[in-house]
């Protein structure tokens, strides 16, 4: 499994959530403090969350680090 901690506003993690939904299978988020997530991916989907989180940086502000 690889983790992504996510920084961001609750709306935007909310959108987050949102995205992951309609992916099945890309990710879970687990919160661990206002403002920050952690979403935990399967090493075959890392790509995929990787990109998508890079997409969501550009539109929304979103700030991440792969641990």
């Amino acid at each position: 499994m690889t983790t992504f901690v996510i920084s961001a506003r609750a709306q935007d993690l909310a959108f987050l959530q949102g995205v992951l939904e309609a992916s099945e299978g890309l990710g879970v988020i687990h919160g661990t403090r206002g403002g920050e997530v952690c979403l935990v991916a399967p090493h075959s989907r890392s790509d995929e969350v990787r990109s998508m989180l890079a997409d969501l940086k550009t539109e929304r502000g979103l700030c991440w680090e792969t641990r």
